[in-house]
């Protein structure tokens, strides 16, 4: 007699378990040991084992029979079949590998497996996100065997129904319990459920009818979907707050001090910009809609612009006396005379 198998270990499962517990471990254990995605010679038998607890512990019936008995033998097949609480194995295959898995025994179609989603980084710079562009990513991902047209078999052969299953992928087991005689259809061992067997398996793809390769493609795609990460590359002359931009331009002080007109860079384009006579360092002034666009909205945001005052290291001797004639004129006989006067401001404030 077959030694008995404990479900919840199977799953990784704890035995109070809720149902939406037990369908995340039964997700997450078809994705690592499935025939199609894991080329491991041992992940066929533990997806074997993991489809059969997951049909009997999804099943409300089944668990309370397996709970209670303790013997896969024990629990009937007829109580509700793969449809359990969840809508069924088949149910779940779909969602993950595509309609081929979730057709029922004997009715099969070989038809194409909708591809894993996929995700690529896309770098782009403000300029782009300012005008909006279109990219062109590379990606490595699974395709059918472009020799095979993912059958499996080698060109030139074909698969051959299973003698075993008869083709149904099933096969039917009768098992003795307390409440007497009870069949239950499992995958068949043989076939390992498909239906038929590749005597002579492709050479490239070594009868999975996958492969892997590297396509340019456009966002989005029918064989899955491509999540893509934009990454806005940093620009060193902003700092960005959603859509409004900030920038620091260097003024020289005479600029500042008697008014002028500047030039201020955007990601676009050039904007002047007035600046009134008196304006102190380290001031800020806005310049309205120079910014990014809104997502999905015409408008923009602006471009906040930070005044500094250039210093010179070195001045000419023209300049020096210049500076000292301002400096005596400002400090009306002398820098001290102005310390004891509020509101009074030199030339830097």
């Amino acid at each position: 007699m077959p030694a008995k198998k404990d479900y919840y270990d199977i799953l990784g499962v704890e035995r109070e378990a809720p149902a939406d517990d037990v369908k995340k471990a039964y997700r997450q254990m078809a994705r690592q040991f499935h025939p199609d995605l894991n080329p491991d010679p041992g992940a066929s038998n533990r997806m074997r084992d993991i489809n059969e607890a997951y049909e009997v512990l999804s099943d409300p019936d089944k668990r309370a029979r397996y709970d209670q008995f303790g013997t896969a033998e024990e629990i009937p097949s007829g109580f509700g079949g793969f449809q359990g609480g969840f809508g069924g194995i088949n149910d779940i295959f779909e969602s993950f590998f595509g309609s081929v898995f979730g057709q029922q025994a004997g009715a099969r179609e070989y038809g194409p497996v909708r591809g894993q989603d996929l995700r690529a980084p896309v770098r782009i710079s403000l300029k782009e996100v300012a005008l909006g562009v279109e990219k062109e990513i590379s990606v490595n991902r699974v395709e059918h065997c472009s020799t095979c047209q993912g059958n499996g078999a080698e060109p030139g052969t074909t698969a051959s129904t299973c003698s075993r299953c008869n083709g149904r992928g099933v096969i039917r087991q009768v098992n003795q319990s307390l409440f007497g005689q009870f069949v239950q259809e499992i995958s068949c061992p043989e076939c390992r459920g498909q239906g038929s067997i590749i005597r002579t398996p492709c050479s490239v793809c070594r009868g999975t009818g996958l492969q892997r390769s590297t396509r340019q493609i456009s966002l989005g795609g029918p064989s899955g979907d491509l999540f893509v990460n934009i990454l806005v590359e940093n620009d060193p002359r902003y700092e960005r707050a959603g859509a409004d931009l900030l920038t620091t331009v260097w003024v020289p002080y005479p600029t500042l001090v008697l008014g002028g007109t500047v030039e201020v860079e955007s990601v676009l384009e050039k904007h002047p910009l007035h600046i009134p006579a008196g304006t102190p360092a380290d001031h800020r002034m806005t310049i309205r809609s120079a910014g990014l666009p809104y997502l999905g909205r015409s408008a923009k945001g602006d471009l906040i612009v930070q005044l500094k005052v250039v210093i010179p290291k070195k001045v000419s001797g023209e300049i020096r006396a210049l500076l000292e004639q301002l400096q005596i004129s400002d400090a009306g006989g002398g820098i001290a005379a102005t310390k004891g006067k509020k509101g009074r401001k030199g030339l830097f404030g």
